[in-house]
């Protein structure tokens, strides 16, 4: 018999034996403690933690199960990485994501780089093409059809927003892992200084 304990990541609630909280607890404080020097730490920390929760929903979905396990644990450290990941140089994290296969991109639209909406950024990162090629066919669209205007207006509806990092993240079509999530935070701390 295992004595279980509830936890809360990302405002959820999950339930787990002691040995796998143990386990669980040391690889987030490493993780916040990686983190904690950072000015955008907090901010990659919650991420991080949604992301986890979100995996072991889908565990828990699937398994239709009531406690996360050690095993289901290291799973999802597995796909997030440690960070002892981060002593790696530059040249060998370039290597190893030419090994890794591209995650599916899905549709959302892009915050980031929206004139309006995002819908054309967005679907310019979904097939990889450049957003002001998407933009000038919005635009044709609106001289020469008139549907334009409607076709955007509908995109922007169903289309949803890329909130988080890892909705970004999968938007791009990267892994969401350790390094992903800092190397996104780093990128949008530096495109607002």
């Amino acid at each position: 018999m295992n004595k279980t304990i509830n936890i809360t990541l990302a405002s959820q609630i999950f339930y787990v034996d002691e040995r796998t909280y143990e386990v669980l607890e040391r690889y987030l404080d490493a993780i916040q403690q990686h983190f904690a020097s950072q000015s955008y730490g907090a901010e990659v920390y919650a991420d991080i933690e949604a992301r986890i929760a979100e995996q072991f929903t889908k565990i828990l979905q699937a398994n239709k199960l009531q406690v996360i396990t050690l095993k289901d644990v290291e799973k999802v450290m597995k796909d997030m990485g440690t960070v002892s990941d981060f002593g790696i140089s530059e040249k060998e994290e370039e290597a190893e994501s030419m090994m890794q296969p591209m995650m599916k991109r899905k549709l959302y639209r892009n915050p980031d780089d929206a004139m309006l909406a995002g819908v054309a950024s967005g679907i310019a990162t979904y097939f990889g093409w450049e957003p002001a090629l998407v933009r000038v066919a919005f635009v044709l669209a609106v001289i020469f059809h008139g549907s334009g205007i409607l076709i955007y207006f509908l995109l922007w509806i169903c289309m949803p927003k890329a909130k988080t990092a890892f909705q970004k993240m999968e938007m791009r079509g990267e892994p969401a892992n350790l390094r992903q999530f800092e190397k996104s935070m780093r990128n949008q701390s530096g495109r607002r200084n």
